[in-house]
């Protein structure tokens, strides 16, 4: 695989599995639906009302859509997240902690120094287990919880 990195070996992109991506949207998708259809069929009230409901669709959609599902290391040791809202680049300098989902299958977080950033995860995935133990490598100074 070929990239800004120059050539990259196989175990260092982490993507998350396709199903994986494809439930959580097709959830988010139907909830939306569903509740623009029971907020329709009650009525609106008033414009603050209707205002309020689609400012919490806006957000959560917003959100949603930038949640990473493919962490890519390069050569440098530079990380590259990918969201479907945007691509950032951090040094494994920038992170401080890294935390692991509760379950088997969520969110994993990389707390940098400004903001918090969200990853699909699946924490047995084998890629995933080696990107992390070698962004440790790269920062002995992060500091992780639920790994």
């Amino acid at each position: 695989m070929e990239d800004l990195y120059g050539s990259l070996k196989e175990w260092r992109v982490y993507r998350a599995p396709i199903l994986y991506l494809f439930i959580f949207y097709t959830l988010l998708i139907v909830w939306t639906v569903v509740s623009v259809l029971l907020f329709g069929i009650k009525g609106w009230k008033n414009w603050f009302q209707l205002f309020m409901v689609a400012f919490i669709f806006i957000f959560t959609w917003y959100f949603s859509l930038g949640i990473f599902y493919k962490m890519t290391i390069g050569n440098n040791g530079m990380v590259e997240l990918t969201s479907f809202r945007r691509t950032i680049k951090i040094s494994p300098g920038e992170i401080g902690l890294i935390e692991g989902p509760h379950f088997p299958v969520g969110f994993l977080r990389l707390y940098l120094e400004r903001e918090k950033i969200f990853l699909f995860c699946v924490m047995r995935n084998r890629r995933l287990q080696q990107i992390l133990t070698h962004l440790r490598g790269l920062n002995p100074d992060i500091k992780s919880r639920n790994l």
